[in-house]
């Protein structure tokens, strides 16, 4: 009777080493992560919760990791809200949701933003002081593939009795605008610091008119009261060029530069 006693147990135990390797063998996941609108997403982190393995999704969205059934698969993206599957079979496409973080605005950034050049008109004493422009600090990308802004300073108030000249580079740039539409269109809210006042104001064409005689450009200025705060003015100023006959134009060449360094999928 012990001896019988004894190989049941046994047998328990045997069967119940096969159910527990069963149920939490390790697999190879793998799957596709994409956004609501099924756009595939690259350099997503994935990570296997509560150990080091983890990996990225490749330019179609794709990954590939090790990990045991039962355990739970991390899924994180800047910008998108994390989301977490627990590993069920070796198969898992996730759709990361865009996680709205509202940038907060100054009173500055409000007023750089509308116009090329900001003059703030004191309704007391008629005093004026200029904002002085900052250049943007390029963007950065990093090993995930996300974009990182530095921080773009905000613009002081400068006495124009102090210093009357005040200068604006010539040079047209529209990608800010550009970048900041294609965020919008995917439901991101822009990061503050992607914000280029004068690529997004360059971005349109204003009809200014074409410079007389021998002059090299012409000066077009306008000025109003601010819409957020009336006793301050806004002044735009716009610089048009000569233009020069496409036939007179000399021949052009183009290069194209293929970037294909680990940090661009």
């Amino acid at each position: 009777m012990k001896t019988l006693t004894q190989k049941m147990m046994v047998s328990f135990l045997l069967i119940l080493g096969i159910c527990f390797t069963a149920c939490s063998q390790q697999i190879t996941v793998t799957g596709k992560v994409t956004d609501v609108k099924k756009k595939a997403l690259a350099g997503v982190t994935v990570t296997v919760k509560g150990t080091k393995l983890t990996t990225k999704t490749d330019a179609q969205g794709e990954y590939k990791i090790a990990a045991q059934t039962g355990k739970t698969l991390v899924f994180s993206l800047k910008g998108f809200a994390t989301q977490s599957i627990v590993v069920k079979n070796a198969r898992h496409d996730v759709t990361l949701k865009v996680q709205f973080t509202p940038p907060v605005i100054t009173a500055h950034e409000e007023i750089s933003a509308c116009c090329d050049m900001v003059i703030s008109e004191a309704a007391c004493n008629k005093s004026i002081s200029c904002i002085q422009y900052t250049p943007p600090v390029v963007s950065n990308y990093d090993h995930q593939n996300n974009e990182e802004y530095s921080t773009n300073p905000e613009n002081r108030f400068i006495s124009v009795t102090k210093e009357a000249l005040s200068t604006f580079s010539l040079d047209v740039d529209a990608a800010s605008y550009s970048n900041l539409r294609r965020m919008i269109n995917q439901g991101q809210m822009p990061p503050k610091d992607a914000v280029r006042t004068e690529e997004l104001v360059n971005y349109f064409s204003y009809n200014y008119p074409q410079p007389k005689g021998k002059d090299p450009v012409s000066i077009t200025t306008e000025i109003t009261a601010c819409p957020w705060k009336p006793e301050h003015k806004l002044f735009r100023i716009g610089v048009k060029a000569k233009e020069i006959p496409s036939e007179q134009l000399p021949a052009s060449n183009f290069v194209f530069l293929i970037d294909v360094s680990g940090s661009m999928y």
